[in-house]
């Protein structure tokens, strides 16, 4: 009889275990549109930004231990649903009749991030990048006007997010003859919130996006200027500074459910008593 309380209560807590692992509240993103009215987004996933944007990278010279800083800025072509199925555009809402309005709105973003280099080979025609820090923003306006050419209207409009990229690998970059090709990822913690917006608490962000130069660009024309404060647009690019096409995309990553928690706690007490109860 006791060998078969033992294996009840461990039974028990193993059950308590799997009862326990982590749920996540769903994050729900709120906004309002002039010409489509309210928009909430359930299950908000992410952005799926531009993949005509870019990324602008000062301080390379080639040389290991060069230290970078690359600003990245784009706007949404849609918004994720993590669950899978359709994903919204900006501009268009699933009620709108086809010959209604067009003009739209948009979600931006603008990230500056500081890397380290670390050449591959001799002439650095392969490199890593490692991530010292940085910074991003995310901003809403109801009157789609970003340009992407020009860096105007990236920063405009009420900011949704805003947060601190982490150190580490950030990605790597191969030049191949007449172009190159290479991958960029971060991860960041979230120091603001829009509570109008999200209706949840939301942890940190993973973002993923390609690189291309040269001859393996697609669909892209490379930008004259950088964003600017207020809309704006910003310095005019250098000569000296490489110029990537950039496609990125963007999650966002939820806090656990309260709940979670003390199913965790509950569970640990289980197995605790259960090893008191086999010792």
């Amino acid at each position: 009889m006791k060998s078969f309380n033992k294996l009840a209560v461990a039974i028990s807590a193993v059950g308590l275990l799997t009862t326990a692992a982590p749920t996540f509240a769903t994050p729900v993103l709120t906004f309002t549109t002039a010409n489509y009215g309210v928009q909430s987004l359930d299950v908000f996933g992410g952005f799926d930004w531009n993949s005509a944007a870019s990324a602008v990278t000062t301080g390379f010279t080639g040389t290991t231990g060069d230290i970078t800083t690359t600003t990245y800025w784009a706007n949404a072509v849609s918004i994720q649903n993590p669950s899978g199925g359709n994903f919204l555009t900006p501009g268009i809402s699933p009620a709108a009749p086809l010959s209604g309005p067009t003009q739209g709105w948009e979600f931006t973003v603008k990230s500056t991030i500081t890397e380290i280099v670390t050449c591959v080979d001799v002439l650095c025609t392969q490199a890593n990048f490692s991530t010292l820090g940085g910074v991003f923003d995310i901003y809403y306006q109801d009157l789609a006007d970003a340009n992407l050419l020009t860096g105007a209207g990236i920063t405009n409009g009420t900011k949704v997010f805003s947060g601190a990229i982490n150190p580490g690998f950030a990605g790597t970059f191969t030049n191949v003859g007449a172009g190159g090709i290479g991958i960029f990822n971060f991860t960041g913690n979230l120091s603001y919130v829009n509570a109008a917006f999200v209706d949840t608490s939301l942890l940190n962000t993973t973002a993923v996006s390609t690189l291309q130069i040269g001859s393996f660009t697609t669909a892209w024309a490379a930008p004259s200027n950088l964003p600017g404060a207020g809309g704006a647009s910003g310095a005019a690019i250098s000569p000296d500074d490489l110029v990537f096409q950039a496609d990125g995309n963007q999650k966002f990553n939820r806090i656990p459910e309260p709940g979670t928690m003390a199913l965790l706690g509950l569970s640990l007490v289980g197995l605790g008593f259960a090893r008191r109860r086999k010792d």
